[in-house]
């Protein structure tokens, strides 16, 4: 008997990880990729006309309701106080190896900090091209641009990362002994242990979003004032609080929780097994996919 092709249901529902991945990218909080989801989904379903390439037409769809969604968002984060970092996940439905996602890189913190230095289209391009594998021909079509302006802007977009790269860390055992240490660094109280395991350039960004008292509205820099904030803080919440360490953006991260409730979520880029950056989300409403770890 011939195998029955799939219906608009299983058709969706086969490119769900793909658009929920690149939304999640390109937008920087769960909650907004689930809605462009939706509304693509809800577009699917009321198209006229069957697509030739129904992942295609898709991820178009979705790239293009990430743009205008960004659009709205600049005017937000033009107010936002304090730095806005993306929100926190733990992780995201596995896409199959022939999506060529380079998961661990592209979902970092400190890479997600980075794709929000681009424009949205810089940010689009690079994304489809370097991360989910689409060719100059394909972006033509997904960004409704010549190929030549496509590669310019994947051109600038890469010259933009390069310029700010961090040193990966892709080694995950290895960022799991290294923030063991550093946690066994700030137990001990002493700010030399603490500072021998920060960069001579280590930052603390957090978002508090001015909804949390004492949430610094400026990145700290530097080994003893990292130091001195970091010593500070542990004190400030108590013998009561507890750390964990869990899996955050495919990396090790430490989760900071008081009665159950949590505090804060850090996510770290690390330079040669010291931190070179702290990602500290504290705003409540980007904390809804870390509480599900506990």
């Amino acid at each position: 008997m011939p195998t029955a092709s799939p219906g608009p249901d299983d058709l969706f529902e086969s490119h769900r990880s793909v658009l929920r991945a690149l939304a999640y990218r390109m937008c920087g909080t769960k909650q907004d990729a689930e809605d462009v989801v939706q509304d693509a989904w809800l577009r699917w379903f009321g198209r006229e006309v069957e697509p030739e390439n129904p992942r295609a037409w898709l991820v178009r769809v979705a790239t293009n309701l990430c743009l205008d969604r960004l659009k709205r968002a600049q005017v937000q984060r033009e107010v936002y106080v304090g730095p806005w970092l993306p929100e926190p996940v733990r992780a995201e439905p596995a896409v199959s190896p022939h999506d060529h996602l380079e998961l661990a890189e592209s979902l970092s913190m400190a890479f997600l900090v980075l794709l929000q230095s681009l424009s949205p289209a810089e940010r689009a391009a690079l994304l489809l091209h370097d991360v989910f594998g689409y060719g100059y021909d394909d972006l033509q079509v997904l960004l409704g641009r010549e190929q030549a302006a496509c590669r310019q802007l994947v051109t600038r977009a890469r010259r933009a990362i390069e310029l700010r790269r961090p040193r990966y860390e892709p080694d995950v055992a290895r960022a799991e002994s290294a923030l063991a240490a550093f946690m066994a660094a700030c137990q001990t109280g002493d700010p030399e242990a603490v500072m021998a395991m920060l960069t001579e350039d280590v930052t603390a960004v957090a978002d508090g979003g001015g909804v949390v008292p004492g949430a610094g509205t400026r990145p700290v820099a530097g080994r003893q004032n990292v130091a001195r904030l970091i010593l500070g803080l542990i004190t400030k919440i108590g013998p009561e609080a507890s750390y964990s360490v869990d899996v955050l953006n495919a990396q090790p991260a430490l989760v900071v929780r008081l009665g159950g409730v949590v505090l804060d979520a850090v996510c770290f880029e690390w330079a040669d097994g010291r931190i070179r950056t702290m990602y500290s989300i504290v705003n409540p409403a980007k904390l809804g996919g870390v509480v599900s770890l506990a």
